[in-house]
């Protein structure tokens, strides 16, 4: 995998620390898993997403000095997310993202009271699909 992009948006406010980056390419959202004799099975584009999406967040808090955000602080999330397909919806979005920074940016996304989603779709080819994430303690 190449070194992850990571863009400097700024803090949340004057006061707090945010972690920011962004992961190239297409956004994939949470899909809906399947069962087998009781056992969820989550599609394997999903579980790969979601491991990159804490790789390039693990990255980030390296660079950045960003230390895990334990509870029981409350943090906030802002997710702008380009795509260049109609995609999944807002939601869908965020669960996976969310769920990706389980202990790695704080202990629990039930941690997580303050969330924005913002999504673009039908990006043109100059602005590249990506998902841009920051996130920062309450």
């Amino acid at each position: 995998m190449s070194r992850p992009v990571v863009r400097y948006h700024g803090a949340a406010n004057a006061q707090t620390q945010a972690l920011t980056f962004t992961v190239p390419g297409r956004p994939e959202g949470w899909k809906r898993t399947t069962s087998v004799n009781g056992r969820r099975l989550t599609p394997k584009t999903m579980r790969a997403y979601k491991a990159t999406v804490a790789q390039y967040a693990a990255w980030a808090m390296s660079q950045q000095r960003f230390a895990l955000v334990s509870r029981p602080a409350r943090v906030g999330v802002v997710l702008d997310v380009f795509t260049d397909t109609p995609g999944a919806d807002a939601d869908n979005y965020a669960k996976i993202v969310c769920d990706a920074l389980n202990e790695v940016a704080y202990d629990d996304d039930k941690q997580v009271d303050d969330l924005h989603i913002n999504v673009v779709r039908g990006v043109r080819p100059k602005t590249k699909a990506r998902l841009d994430v920051r996130v920062w303690a309450l």
